[in-house]
């Protein structure tokens, strides 16, 4: 742990703070080979007041560790990351005590705590943690990714209810989305995000629970993929938690490969 240091929360970071931030990341990419997730965006984190940043500074003012919080309802997901220069000193551990204090303070009614971790990053605190026993693996959510030139034989599309089925694509404020129609049913769909001019990434596709079991699902991520193919699109990524082999298995039927696994670890209330 550094001699002199100070800690700082707050629940806005100021475009001074996000220049700190965008440059630890910076550098720990370039040490580790790996570009590090940690939510920075004001509007995306701020919850009820709460400070969702944590910053702790050198004694000449330099960010060496950082931590966000992301609440979603009773469950909290914690990012964090050391500068690596300052790395088995403790100074993650101590950042994330002023976190917990914090969440005693508040009473936030949070049921679990993960922490997000991408199994490409080296990251010493999780293996310092997971060997005190604090914290334990729980699930995985998986980056998969479709090459949209690849021969269309490559999907699993024999179901003849492919041909059943209309697809319509409308483009909102809020973004775009398809919705798959069996004649005037509508049976499920998705949200769509344009990452870049080649690929796309597809958010919510889902069936509606009275029409699961009939073939909707393949038939209708087939007809997705050959329109955004339509539109100029090379690539699209879809992401799915390891919880949902269902899913998996229709992502990896219709062409999806594994690009990328985020690891949950949950922790333990000792």
């Amino acid at each position: 742990m550094p001699d002199e240091y100070y800690i700082t929360n707050t629940v806005q970071l100021t475009s001074d703070e996000q220049t700190d931030i965008q440059h630890l990341l910076k550098e720990s990419a370039l040490f580790d080979g790996y570009i590090y997730d940690c939510f920075i965006e004001n509007e995306l984190i701020c919850h009820d007041n709460f400070p969702c940043f944590y910053q702790l500074y050198s004694f000449d003012h330099r960010l060496i560790c950082f931590i966000s919080l992301f609440f979603d309802q009773t469950e909290l997901f914690i990012y964090g990351i050391t500068h690596p220069g300052y790395r088995r000193q403790r100074c993650f551990s101590r950042l994330l005590e002023t976190v917990f204090r914090s969440l005693d303070k508040s009473h936030a009614p949070t049921v679990n705590i993960f922490f997000p971790i991408n199994t490409k990053a080296r990251c010493q605190a999780l293996t310092h943690y997971t060997r005190s026993g604090r914290i334990c693996y729980e699930y995985s959510e998986y980056l998969m990714k479709k090459n949209l030139n690849a021969p269309i034989s490559s999907m699993k599309s024999g179901n003849r209810k492919s041909f059943l089925l209309d697809l319509e694509y409308e483009e909102q404020a809020s973004g775009c989305e398809y919705s798959l129609w069996a004649k005037d049913l509508y049976v499920g769909g998705c949200l769509i995000e344009h990452l870049s001019e080649t690929e796309a990434m597809i958010y919510q596709f889902g069936i509606v629970d009275n029409e699961q079991g009939k073939g909707y699902g393949t038939s209708g991520l087939i007809l997705i993929c050959q329109d955004l193919k339509e539109k100029g699109y090379s690539a699209v990524s879809l992401q799915v938690t390891g919880k949902n082999k269902k899913a998996r298995r229709l992502y990896t039927d219709c062409g999806f490969k594994i690009k990328d696994e985020i690891q949950y670890f949950i922790l333990n209330k000792l």
